[in-house]
């Protein structure tokens, strides 16, 4: 646990301001001095090139927007994972704010924060991006674009309960890793829990900067790691990293299905036919299951400006929260209950954009379940009306703890939906990055030090050793 001063932190001020001091009884005081999650969305405003634009298709970019980028990253200034801080909270007193974010058994709405998080990942990302070289340039605003290409988990913490509607919601994160482009961002939604700020969810966001005038790649700065929990952290995100591309090589689209899950599949195939007629192409539904296909549920959108982004493309936070609530919709449809508690959502792939006009289609369904838990899958998918074309853009991976024990097992009926079975029953297998970062902290071992000793040379960066913290940078 960690007490509530810790969190309230001023992300306008200089990186080397201290962190506040206070009790939970001084915490109104602090809330005239931190951000709203309002003013975290018009900070966003100001760090890019924004223009609303009321007519569409959309206008090129402005004449002045910088065409060229320079910029070898060796050469940019690193930016501790501090720089990046921003922190900010909503407020459940106003009563405005607590109807927007309030659902209709009395929680709060997921989907809500998820808008939030989005938002703050842009903040965070402009927050690190630093180039000396175009100081001065368009009153110093990037020229770069940060968009959401993955959200790799948002997690639930152990042990933790929902978000009520009684106090204020906290709001905070940093940049954790670095590649060339990329970016990982961590956020923490914190809330008091019996007299302390405690952590109640973690989500970590891959963003990426590209220049929207030459639709070319960006460079980020590299990271500098001052302290132990530094390293430990960008570890985790290397491991990330890692599983990501090791799960890419085992995807069921391009790998056949395990030995042990094609005898699974096999088992469940036979359980849905007569034993005396297994040519017979009638199926019949073992008892406590349901066929898959019968849990989908869909939702067509129409797009309009007020959900557009600062790039005036469709805000990926409002996809975000269109799926949740669809997920949501169908995890109570499937249980019978009032469903609010998401445990997780992972592997949120953003393949391409929404324009403003297009159709935004959702389809859902059931793909597993077990004990009280149940996995939906949500597909999203623009449609242009005009040019009649349709592309994905979106999928998600949500579970949700409904609550109620003995859940009926969901049965596929075709291969299409046996895959999405077996890609939700390794989900459920495979432990949690949360739950890996609990359970074990890195120390660096001497090479690895050498190394970033290596690395803090090729930047023209001095070490600096203490007993307590070492500097190491990292982006390469």
């Amino acid at each position: 646990m960690i007490k509530s001063c810790s969190v309230l932190r001023y992300c306008i001020r200089p990186a080397s301001s201290r962190f506040y001091a206070t009790g939970l009884t001084d915490i109104s005081k602090l809330h005239s001095q931190i951000l709203t999650v309002e003013d975290v969305r018009e900070k966003l405003r100001e760090n890019v090139q924004y223009r609303q634009r009321f007519r569409y298709p959309p206008t090129p970019w402005p004449a002045n927007h910088p065409q060229e980028v320079k910029a070898i990253q060796c050469d940019l200034p690193t930016r501790r994972p501090l720089d990046s801080f921003v922190s900010c909270f909503v407020p459940m007193d106003d009563p405005r704010e607590r109807m927007r974010y309030l659902d209709h058994g009395g929680g709060l709405r997921l989907g809500r924060f998820l808008e939030d998080l989005d938002i703050l990942a842009g903040v965070i990302c402009y927050k690190h991006d630093l180039n000396p070289a175009l100081e001065g340039v368009d009153n110093g605003k990037s020229p770069y674009a940060f968009m959401t290409v993955l959200v790799d988990s948002i997690e639930l913490m152990k042990n933790q309960p929902a978000l009520t509607d009684d106090k204020d919601v906290y709001l905070n994160g940093k940049v954790t890793w670095v590649g060339t482009s990329s970016v990982e961002c961590t956020m923490n939604i914190e809330q008091e829990v019996d007299g302390t700020i405690e952590k109640i969810m973690v989500a970590k966001y891959i963003m990426v900067a590209r220049n929207p005038a030459t639709n070319s790649a960006g460079v980020v700065n590299p990271l500098l790691l001052e302290t132990m929990q530094d390293l430990h952290t960008y570890n985790l995100a290397e491991d990330n990293r890692l599983r990501r591309q090791e799960q890419e090589k085992r995807s069921l689209l391009k790998t056949p299905p395990t030995q042990e899950e094609k005898e699974h599949l096999h088992d469940m195939f036979l359980a849905t036919k007569e034993l005396t007629a297994l040519s017979a192409k009638r199926s019949h539904l073992p008892g406590h299951c349901v066929w898959m296909k019968d849990t989908a549920l869909r939702s067509v959108i129409t797009c309009y400006p007020e959900d557009g982004s600062v790039y005036n493309k469709i805000f990926g936070g409002f996809t975000m929260r269109k799926a949740h609530e669809l997920a949501t919709a169908t995890a109570s449809a499937f249980s019978h209950s009032h469903v609010t508690l998401c445990r997780s959502i992972d592997d949120v792939h953003f393949l391409k954009s929404v324009d403003i006009g297009d159709q935004l289609r959702l389809q859902s369904m059931v793909v597993h379940t077990s004990g009280s838990e149940v996995q939906v899958y949500v597909r999203a998918e623009k449609f242009n009306t005009e040019k009649k074309t349709g592309e994905m853009t979106n999928d998600f991976h949500f579970t949700f703890d409904t609550g109620v024990d003995n859940l009926r097992t969901v049965i596929p009926k075709t291969y299409s939906e046996a895959l999405m079975y077996l890609c939700a029953r390794r989900y459920k297998s495979v432990q949690t990055p949360t739950d890996a970062a609990e359970q074990r902290t890195r120390i660096p071992h001497n090479d690895q030090i050498m190394r970033y000793q290596f690395l803090l040379k090729a930047y023209g960066t001095v070490l600096r050793h203490q007993t307590k913290a070492a500097h190491l940078p990292i982006g390469q």
